[in-house]
C-alpha cells in the first residue's frame, strides 16, 4: 500500500548544533504521525515526556472548539528509522505513517486538538506549525524540552487579562467586562479600591491586588448564565 506523503514548503535551520526543519501541516496528520513517549515509563531514546494530565487536554479542547488555535510550534523528533522526512531545495516531503514521531513539545495541545476532532472534524483540516527534528538522542531531546520549560517564564496572568480588551470577540465578554469594573474600581475616587488594583506596567509598589485576582473574582458572574445576566446588568 502506498505511503501518504505531504509536501510543503520549509525552512531549514540550526538549534545549537541540531539541524531542524519549520512547516506547516494539517492538525490530522500531526496527530496521526506523534505519539508520547514518557520518561520513565518507555523505554526509547528522546523519552522526556511527562504523563498527559486528563483535565488540561479537555481544557484545551474546549479552547479549539470555541474557535481558537496555536500559533506557536509544535516540535516533533522524527523516529521512524525506515522512512525519513526528505529535504531539498526549500521543500519537504513527511511521510504520513503512525507512530513515526516523537512529541517533544505540544503534547496536550495535540491531545486536546485530538479530542476537540472528534466532535469537529474541520478542526482536522486546520494547520499548524511545526518543527522537525530528526533521530534525536535523550540528551538531546532533553536539551530542548528543558530549554522550553525552564527559561521561558509564563506571561503574568493580568496582562493577559489586560490584552483580552484589545480582542473584539463575544467569548471575551466576561473577561472584557471584568477589566472594565476593574479599571473603574481602581480609577472611581469613591472607590473603595481606589487605586488598589495592580495593572501591567505600573511602578513597583503601585496597588496591593493583582489585576488578575479581580477579573478571575467577576468573571464567572458575568458568564450568560452568570449573577450580573439573570439581574440584567452585563
Amino acid at each position: 500500500m502506498a505511503v501518504k506523503r505531504h509536501k510543503a514548503k520549509a525552512l531549514k535551520s540550526k538549534f545549537g548544533k541540531l539541524t531542524v526543519f519549520h512547516l506547516t501541516m494539517k492538525v490530522k496528520d500531526v496527530i496521526h504521525i506523534s505519539y508520547v513517549a514518557v520518561r520513565g515509563k518507555d523505554d526509547e531514546e528522546g523519552a522526556v515526556q511527562r504523563l498527559l494530565n486528563r483535565q488540561r487536554i479537555l481544557s484545551i479542547k474546549s479552547f479549539v472548539l470555541e474557535g481558537n488555535m496555536f500559533f506557536n510550534t509544535f516540535i516533533l523528533n522524527w523516529t521512524n528509522a525506515k522512512l525519513k522526512p526528505e529535504f531539498s531545495n526549500g521543500e519537504i516531503i513527511v511521510p504520513i505513517v503512525p507512530s513515526a514521531s516523537q512529541i517533544i513539545d505540544g503534547q496536550h495541545r495535540l491531545a486536546g486538538l485530538g479530542e476537540a476532532m472528534k466532535d469537529d472534524e474541520k478542526i482536522g483540516e486546520q494547520e499548524i506549525l511545526v518543527t522537525f527534528c530528526i533521530g534525536l538522542t535523550t540528551r538531546e531531546a532533553a536539551l530542548i524540552f528543558v530549554n522550553i520549560n525552564s527559561e521561558q517564564k509564563p506571561v503574568p496572568k493580568s496582562l493577559i487579562y489586560d490584552l483580552f480588551g484589545e480582542m473584539d470577540d463575544d467569548t471575551n465578554h466576561a473577561i472584557n467586562r471584568a477589566t472594565d469594573i476593574a479599571v473603574d474600581l481602581n480609577e472611581n475616587e469613591e472607590s473603595p479600591y481606589y487605586g488598589a488594583i495592580k495593572f501591567p506596567g505600573k511602578a513597583r509598589g503601585v496597588g496591593i491586588i493583582d489585576l488578575s485576582a479581580v477579573v478571575t473574582s467577576l468573571k464567572k458572574h458575568l458568564e450568560p448564565d452568570g449573577v450580573f445576566a439573570n439581574h440584567k446588568l452585563t
